[in-house]
């Protein structure tokens, strides 16, 4: 890793008003996607995430997404690139993976309580899930956003890559997608965009998510992927309905939604994820034979 430790402290130093020396990076866990570091400025403990740039600019938006997340997610300090590598400092915190799932619940309705200024489902510019690119943009039918920017690309995206057994899938999921939601008109919501339980944690008695994948949109999304991988305790639900209802027919637009996730692990990760994406297929067809 050729990343210029001296460009981090000078990104610190400008956003601090003050000079910065930093202690040699130590390497953490930061997940499949990107390098982590501990650092020290003396005083205060960082967290800082590398990539390179050529992903694109995966720091800028997920920047933007914890600012719009707010106080449930790590605030940035700064972010910036130097010598083809991409940096976010953020500060550091002692997640713990258990803690109060009931808050943690209220915590993310609460999010989805939030009144976007445009009422429309999309975000302003696309940005990136994991390292895929998630296409965005603004739509007024939630219907024609869902299929159009985000399980569409990415079933063209895994067939391009090799899993052309999903050429047949391509319009019975369409037909799908439009049964399912024909008549659901959810009002957008700010989401985190990719919440299973490793993207979400503990602050001490404070709920914390991190690594979004923010945009606008239905609610139900972000709760279809904390059931995807499991983690989620039934108190964190009780949480989260105690402040916002359950929405009618959600659990037939539960499969919908998660295949969205399904297929991007099957392009971030391989062939490993195509029989849980085929059995994803075959969900959603099903539901919506059901209506």
């Amino acid at each position: 890793m050729n990343l210029s430790w001296a460009a981090v402290e000078q990104g610190m130093a400008d956003a601090l008003n003050g000079p910065v020396s930093l202690s040699a990076p130590q390497p953490v866990s930061g997940g499949d996607i990107n390098q982590a570091y501990s650092v020290s400025d003396g005083q205060l403990r960082w967290f800082i995430k590398v990539n390179r740039l050529s992903h694109g600019a995966l720091f800028e938006e997920e920047a933007e997404g914890l600012m719009a997340l707010g106080d449930i997610a790590p605030q940035p300090l700064c972010w910036g690139d130097a010598d083809g590598w991409q940096y976010l400092v953020l500060p550091w915190m002692e997640l713990g993976r258990r803690g109060a799932e009931r808050a943690l619940g209220q915590a993310l309705a609460r999010l989805h309580q939030h009144v976007p200024k445009d009422s429309r489902y999309g975000w302003h510019s696309d940005n990136h899930i994991g390292t895929t690119l998630q296409l965005n943009g603004w739509h007024d039918s939630w219907q024609s956003f869902w299929w159009q920017r985000r399980l569409e690309p990415q079933l063209d995206w895994a067939i391009e890559a090799g899993a052309s057994s999903l050429c047949r899938w391509l319009q019975p999921l369409k037909n799908a997608s439009d049964t399912l939601l024909a008549d659901h008109k959810p009002r957008p919501s700010l989401l985190h965009g990719d919440l299973w339980r490793g993207n979400a944690g503990f602050d001490g008695d404070r709920p914390v998510i991190f690594d979004p994948a923010c945009y606008h949109g239905d609610r139900e999304t972000d709760l279809a992927m904390t059931r995807l991988f499991g983690g989620f305790s039934p108190s964190f639900y009780q949480g989260y309905y105690s402040i916002l209802p359950q929405a009618e027919g959600w659990q037939r637009r539960q499969a919908l939604y998660n295949l969205y996730h399904q297929l991007n692990h099957l392009n971030l990760f391989g062939e490993g994820y195509l029989d849980m994406v085929v059995s994803g297929c075959k969900e959603v067809v099903k539901q919506a034979e059901q209506i």
